[in-house]
C-alpha cells in the first residue's frame, strides 16, 4: 500500500492541492515503476540473447557434425564402388584397387592393391608396383618400406623375391599390414630401387583399401 507524506504547510510555500500532490506521486511512483521494469526488462532480453546464441552454436555443431557423417558415408560408398571385382574361377574372386600416383620426382606408377579369395577364404593380398619409364629397376629382395604421418614405420615384404614379370614391377605382401594403416592421414612408400624415390598415398586411395578389404568380407558374410 503506498504510503502519501503529507504536504509541507511552511510559510515559505504555498500549500499544493491534495489531489495535484496525490497526482505527482503516482507520476512519480509510475516512473520508477517504468523504469524498473525496463530494466528487467533488459535483463531478460540479454539472458534470451545468450541462451539464443549458446543455442545457435549448439545447432552450427550438429550441423556439421551431421554434413561430416554424411560426407564420410558417401565418399565410403563411392569409394566402394571404384573397387573392381572379377570372377577368376569357380569361387574365386579378386577384387582391385588402381590408381595412378607421381613419386617424388615426378615419375608416374601404376598402384594397384588387390585382394584374391576362393571359396571364403583368403588366399593374398598384394600391392603392385609398376614404374614408368621401364628404366626403373627394383632391388628384389628388399622390403617396401612404409612410413605414417606419426613416424610409425612398416616392412612389406617383397612377393617378387625370387622372380619379376619385369625389373620395373613390384610386388609387396600387405595382408598383415593393410589392417594397420591409417585412414585420417596419407601414407609414404619408399620404393627399394637403385634410386630410392618416395610415393606419396593420399586419404581418399586409403579409404578406398579398406573399402576393398571390407568388400572382401562382405563376400565372407555371405552378404555378397
Amino acid at each position: 500500500m503506498l504510503k502519501l507524506p503529507r504536504p509541507s504547510s511552511g510559510a515559505a510555500h504555498s500549500p499544493i492541492p491534495f489531489k495535484q500532490y496525490v497526482s505527482i506521486t503516482i507520476w512519480r511512483y509510475n516512473c520508477i515503476s517504468l523504469a524498473k521494469g525496463t530494466k528487467l526488462l533488459s535483463y531478460f532480453i540479454c539472458y534470451v540473447n545468450k541462451v539464443m546464441k549458446r543455442f545457435l552454436l549448439l545447432f552450427c555443431v550438429l550441423v556439421s557434425f551431421l554434413l561430416f557423417i554424411s560426407f564420410e558415408i558417401d565418399f565410403s560408398l563411392s569409394a566402394l564402388a571404384l573397387t573392381r571385382q572379377q570372377l577368376e574361377g569357380p569361387g574365386q574372386l579378386l577384387y582391385q584397387s588402381r590408381h595412378s600416383l607421381r613419386d617424388d620426382t615426378g615419375s608416374t606408377w601404376q598402384v594397384v592393391l588387390f585382394k584374391r579369395i576362393k571359396d571364403g577364404e583368403t588366399l593374398e593380398i598384394s600391392l603392385r608396383l609398376v614404374g614408368f619409364p621401364e628404366g626403373i629397376e627394383f632391388l628384389h629382395g628388399e622390403r617396401l618400406t612404409i612410413t605414417t604421418a606419426k613416424g610409425e614405420i612398416l616392412a612389406a615384404k617383397d612377393a617378387f623375391a625370387e622372380k619379376s614379370p619385369a625389373a620395373n614391377v613390384g610386388q609387396y605382401e600387405m595382408q598383415d599390414i593393410l589392417p594397420q594403416l591409417p585412414v585420417t592421414e596419407a601414407i609414404e612408400l619408399s620404393l627399394p630401387l637403385e634410386a630410392p624415390r618416395h610415393l606419396n598415398i593420399p586419404i581418399p586411395v586409403l579409404l578406398e583399401w579398406q573399402s576393398l578389404l571390407f568388400s572382401a568380407n562382405v563376400r565372407l558374410f555371405g552378404l555378397g
